[in-house]
């Protein structure tokens, strides 16, 4: 029954809810329950059945949803202009930094006694942990420690059920290159109910326009982004490659908002200058496969398996781009021993 009540709070079939049974490291306690493995809003989200093998009352988080391309064509990389979405009807709308890191969702969920418990995870894992691919648990930690009041806006209010964070810094480098160390950058809370609200300030909203002009701005937001890469590729004499710290930035966060403030369909979208964008399907080089070997470990990350459909969806690959580099992926993915 209880996979049954998961998968109708995740609002998909039984086939992508997954049982997990984890250590919370941030408690010390036991924690069983259901995974939304399908990709989409609801994706990673979880659905707590027992604490230290007790029985609760059964609790929906909302994960972090995945971010989403604002064009016709989703995966449409190669054309010069891409087509823009008509953005839904809002009420207000803002723009914010696209932090490069992971992201981390810290969430609050009840034992058996009904004492409140705080904790964070991954976009496909249950819980933040240390391993292969990096020692995210170490580094939570230790910023938590260094900034205690980090999770104030999550302690503080009984209406949060959870706040999205970005792990970012020279501790854990990305494509763009950070001044500081490490930092957990907040990026929006999640209710009780899944409605999102940015954590951006009053001079970042700005009343709804239109879809015509908020593609405009969109656009100019792009270029804008395109000329810091190049400008800071230019200063350190760097070529336009899919390496470690060879942006400024990776874009920007565009949030469509309603009368409370809410975000319309739990949907954010990734507005990326065309360099972080391109992702180079005319040919075979070092840059794709750059994104394969990224692609692996955020597979791997999420504790999903290898296959065609994982590497498609996190590659956003379509059928033609995967007819044409398919069999390449592959073949670097059996080279990398990743399968």
């Amino acid at each position: 029954m209880s996979a049954s009540q998961a998968a109708s709070f995740f609002r998909v079939t039984k086939k992508h809810v997954k049982v997990f049974e984890k250590i919370d490291p941030l408690n010390s306690v036991v924690v069983r329950g259901f995974i939304c493995r399908k990709k989409g809003p609801m994706g990673g989200s979880l659905f707590i059945t027992h604490v230290d093998g007790k029985e609760v009352e059964p609790q929906g988080i909302y994960g972090t949803p995945k971010l989403a391309y604002p064009y016709n064509q989703q995966r449409d990389f190669n054309s010069e202009v891409r087509e823009f979405i008509r953005f839904p009807n809002a009420t207000s709308y803002c723009f914010a930094e696209k932090w490069n890191g992971m992201n981390v969702l810290f969430f609050k969920y009840k034992n058996a006694e009904g004492r409140t418990l705080v904790s964070g995870k991954s976009k496909g894992t249950p819980f933040v942990s240390d391993g292969e691919f990096g020692n995210f648990l170490s580094m939570v930690l230790r910023e938590i420690s260094a900034n205690p009041d980090v999770l104030a806006p999550l302690v503080g209010d009984d209406s949060i059920q959870s706040v999205s964070f970005e792990l970012c810094g020279k501790s854990e480098p990305h494509l763009v290159e950070y001044s500081f160390d490490l930092k957990l950058q907040p990026l929006f809370a999640m209710d009780y109910r899944g409605m999102i609200s940015p954590l951006v300030t009053a001079d970042q909203l700005h009343d709804f326009i239109s879809s015509d002009e908020l593609i405009e701005k969109c656009r100019t937001a792009q270029q804008q982004d395109f000329d810091k890469n190049q400008q800071y590729r230019i200063e350190r004499e760097l070529d336009v490659r899919y390496e470690y710290e060879h942006f400024k930035t990776e874009g920007r966060v565009l949030y469509l908002l309603d009368a409370n403030g809410k975000l319309i369909d739990r949907t954010m979208y990734k507005i990326k200058p065309p360099d972080i964008e391109e992702v180079h399907w005319q040919s075979f080089g070092d840059n794709m496969a750059a994104r394969v070997r990224e692609a692996i470990q955020k597979i791997h990350r999420n504790e999903e398996k290898i296959s065609e459909t994982t590497l498609k969806e996190e590659l956003d690959m379509g059928p033609k781009e995967w007819s044409k580099f398919g069999k390449a992926v592959m073949k670097l993915i059996v080279s990398l021993g990743a399968i």
